[in-house]
């Protein structure tokens, strides 16, 4: 009994908060700078180079944070993963903050939060036409602030449709919805700005920037963290897919949107290497719902608290590395 609890503490909220709370300061300390380029959005009225560090800092935490409420709020009603509800923010936040810009604030900080609830919403499509709409409407204001998101629209136009009797009707909804947003945002920039084609052409521009297949890792540690959570995860992934039937329907149907959404991202990385680091806090919604169920689960329980042990200890040897 006492083996089994030795490692009882990886997944207690003190020391998980204690781990977060020393790796989002070390994150303050590093020499890195906010490199993100452009927010369709918020381009012509916030200029992100000119944003004063303290500043944007302070937007990308509240904004991280508020995903991280947003994936508690989802644990609550669909998933029940742990027994301690707060580990699910903890562990979001950990996993967000890796790379150390992301404290910085970008449009992948304000699309994070669109993404979870657009998943959300996709759950609950066959209930109404506001649902349905509700799912679409919010990954396409995520893709305004973040391009990259846009490759996410064919993952939750078929959760959507799929949870929803596909009918002529709820096609056009969906499209609709994923269509608004950039309608409003075209009529507002040619109105006020006259720029909508320029628009168009920076933001295709963004998509269409594809490169080869390829892991750009900056050094041996970034090597060793990649693996170890790569490794970690197989095994997560696994865990959930062999488990996937005895879980209540809607756990289920969130597991297998979570695992898609970390496929998708997984090769949005691979094929646009530049969006690598900028796409981490989403990235860590998948990561950290799958990490959590993992570790949490009462099967061999010391092992897989060993190996989130290790994974941890990874991130705070490049943390340090950064430093040198």
């Amino acid at each position: 009994m006492k083996r089994k609890r030795r490692y009882e503490f990886v997944t207690s909220p003190l020391f998980l908060g204690l781990f977060l709370v020393l790796y989002f300061v070390s994150a303050l300390y590093l020499p890195v700078e906010n490199s993100e380029r452009w927010i369709p959005a918020l381009i012509g009225f916030v200029d992100l180079e000119s944003l004063p560090p303290d500043l944007s800092i302070t937007l990308g935490t509240i904004f991280i944070i508020l995903t991280s409420i947003s994936l508690y709020v989802f644990n609550e009603r669909n998933l029940m993963i742990g027994q301690r509800g707060i580990l699910f923010p903890i562990v979001y936040l950990i996993f967000s903050i890796t790379t150390p810009k992301s404290i910085f604030f970008s449009g992948v900080s304000v699309a994070s939060l669109f993404v979870v609830w657009s998943l959300y919403y996709t759950m609950f499509s066959k209930k109404g036409d506001m649902e349905l709409f509700i799912s679409g409407f919010l990954i396409s204001i995520a893709a305004l602030f973040d391009p990259h998101v846009t490759l996410l629209f064919p993952l939750i136009i078929f959760f959507a449709l799929r949870s929803a009797v596909v009918t002529p009707r709820a096609v056009a909804i969906v499209a609709g919805s994923l269509v608004i947003p950039f309608a409003f945002m075209l009529s507002f920039r040619y109105l006020f700005f006259q720029d909508a084609l320029f628009f168009i052409e920076i933001f295709i521009s963004d998509l269409t920037s594809i490169d080869y297949p390829s892991l750009r890792l900056m050094s041996v540690s970034d090597i060793i963290v990649t693996l170890s959570l790569f490794l970690y995860l197989m095994f997560a992934v696994s865990y959930a897919l062999n488990n996937m039937n005895r879980y209540k329907i809607l756990k289920s149907h969130s597991f297998s949107r979570f695992i898609s959404l970390l496929l998708l991202c997984v090769l949005i990385v691979l094929f646009y290497p530049q969006s690598g680091e900028g796409l981490t806090q989403i990235i860590a919604i998948p990561v950290s719902v799958l990490v959590l169920e993992y570790v949490s689960s009462p099967e061999k329980p010391s092992k897989k608290k060993v190996g989130f042990l290790l994974v941890l200890i990874f991130l705070v040897i490049n943390r340090i590395s950064c430093f040198i």
